[in-house]
C-alpha cells in the first residue's frame, strides 16, 4: 500500500510539472498566467524542461540573449536607446543608459550585450558608451550577473537602427 501511494505521488508530480500554462490579456490590459480553465482568448505557453538544481532562462542554448526577467529588482530597463528607435547621428557612437531599481546590489554586475557580444560596462554604473559601431541595425540586451557568473535580471532586447546623419546641404 506504501509503495503504491509513493509512486501514485510521484505521477502527481510529474503530470504537475508538466502542466499547460496559459498567457492572457484582460478588459483592462492586465497579462494573467494560469494553469486552470483559461478564457478564450488565452495562449498556451511552451515551457521548457527543467532539472532539480537548474535554472532555465528560456533562451536557446545558441543564443547570446536571455528571457526577460527581474530577478531581485523592482525595475530593471533599457532607456536609451528606446526599442525600436530609429538614431541619426554623424558619428557611430552610441549612448546607454540603464534603470535598475534598487541599484545594483553587492556582488551583481552589468553586462550589455550589443549584436550577442559583451560591452564593457563601468562598475556601479548604469550608463555605458560603444565606440565605433557599424551604422545599421542593432540587437541590445542587459543582464545582472551574480559572482558565479548566473544571469539573475535581463531586460527585453531591444530592437534599433543607427543612421549616419547627412552634413547639412546634402540631399540623400
Amino acid at each position: 500500500m506504501t509503495r503504491q501511494l509513493i509512486v501514485s505521488i510521484g505521477f502527481l508530480a510529474a503530470a504537475a510539472a508538466h502542466a499547460d500554462i496559459y498567457r492572457w490579456v484582460d478588459a483592462e490590459g492586465r497579462t494573467h498566467f494560469s494553469d486552470r480553465r483559461p478564457p478564450e482568448n488565452a495562449v498556451r505557453l511552451t515551457m521548457p524542461e527543467t532539472h532539480p538544481g537548474t535554472v532555465s532562462t528560456g533562451a536557446s542554448e545558441d543564443s547570446p540573449y536571455s528571457a526577460p526577467g527581474l530577478g531581485p529588482y523592482a525595475t530593471f530597463a533599457i532607456v536609451v536607446p528606446a526599442a525600436g528607435a530609429v538614431l541619426e547621428q554623424a558619428t557611430p557612437v552610441l549612448a546607454i543608459s540603464l534603470q535598475l531599481d534598487p541599484p545594483l546590489l553587492e556582488g551583481h554586475r552589468l553586462e550589455l550585450l550589443l549584436d550577442g557580444r559583451p560591452v564593457a560596462v563601468d562598475a556601479g554604473s548604469a550608463q555605458a558608451h560603444t565606440p565605433d559601431i557599424d551604422f545599421g541595425a542593432h540587437r541590445l540586451q542587459a543582464r545582472v550577473i551574480d559572482r558565479l557568473n548566473a544571469v539573475l535580471a535581463a531586460t527585453p532586447v531591444h530592437a534599433f537602427e543607427l543612421r549616419q546623419s547627412l552634413p547639412p546641404g546634402v540631399i540623400p
